[in-house]
């Protein structure tokens, strides 16, 4: 079985990470029933849309000892969240 490259990725250096504006952070939040609690770009580089580091707030009325894992999502040039 041959493998395939499916892509590139390019990852801020600290100095470069950018929160998401709110407006992409709340359409981070219509594909899920949760609340994103912070969201940082990636990827500045990436030219077929946009990568995201996403922490998810804990449901209303619940505490947390220990944070859930941050997830990395991916936004297309249709403005989807994947």
């Amino acid at each position: 079985e041959a493998v395939e490259p499916f892509g590139a990725v390019h990852a801020n250096g600290l100095a470069e990470l950018q929160p998401l504006p709110a407006a992409d952070a709340a359409a981070l939040s219509e594909s899920r029933p949760r609340v994103c609690a912070a969201a940082f770009d990636l990827d500045a580089a990436c030219a077929a849309g946009r990568v995201a580091l996403v922490y998810w707030a804990p449901p209303p009325g619940e505490r947390r000892e220990d944070p859930e894992a941050p997830e990395v999502w991916f936004q297309d040039l249709a403005c989807r969240w994947h």
